[in-house]
């Protein structure tokens, strides 16, 4: 629960402080020409923007919003994501804005996937509920003697009319 709840709280935080993190690093490890500068403002609005949307349909599904804590699914997937982009502003070998591109594509899909999902099971929920009370409701019409007019076994007065009159309201009382 600690893992579910710290990545919730992270992912939370992200739009800000991780595309600071990696303007501010990138233009430590890249000061020198002018692509060093402006590329990393272009980069982060994008990391900014796309964290602002995973957290934002992580954060509608029911579940995450009660507990405060994402799925073991998210943890995996959302965690390593963020790490990455904590990891790309430094000369790495390897092109880590395309490992962060990857990831957060599939962070997307996985968060739109999970909310899909948790939003079927509620609906089915809802419907079997209704369901569950339309077949109440079925089966106590179906106990009842349909046979109007006629007297029953059950039922020697069915056709006669019963009525009661409300009570009467005198003046004074």
């Amino acid at each position: 629960m600690v893992f579910r709840r710290g990545i919730y709280f992270a992912l939370r935080w992200a739009p800000v402080v991780l595309p600071t993190w990696f303007v501010v690093v990138s233009w430590i490890w890249h000061w020198q020409d002018i692509g060093g500068v402006i590329a990393p403002l272009f980069f982060g609005l994008l990391i900014a923007a796309a964290l602002a949307v995973v957290f934002f349909l992580t954060w509608i599904r029911k579940d995450v919003r009660l507990d405060q804590a994402v799925s073991w699914v998210d943890v995996g997937v959302l965690g390593t994501w963020l790490l990455l982009i904590v990891a790309s502003p430094f000369p790495i070998p390897v092109p880590m804005l395309l490992f962060v591109l990857i990831v957060g594509v599939i962070a997307f899909w996985s968060a739109v996937v999970q909310w899909v999902l948790e939003t079927r099971r509620r609906v089915k929920a809802v419907v079997d509920e209704f369901s569950d009370a339309a077949a109440s409701a079925r089966e106590f019409q179906a106990t009842r003697v349909t046979v109007p007019g006629r007297p029953t076994p059950d039922a020697p007065l069915r056709g006669h009319v019963i009525r009661l009159d409300p009570p009467v309201q005198r003046e004074g009382d």
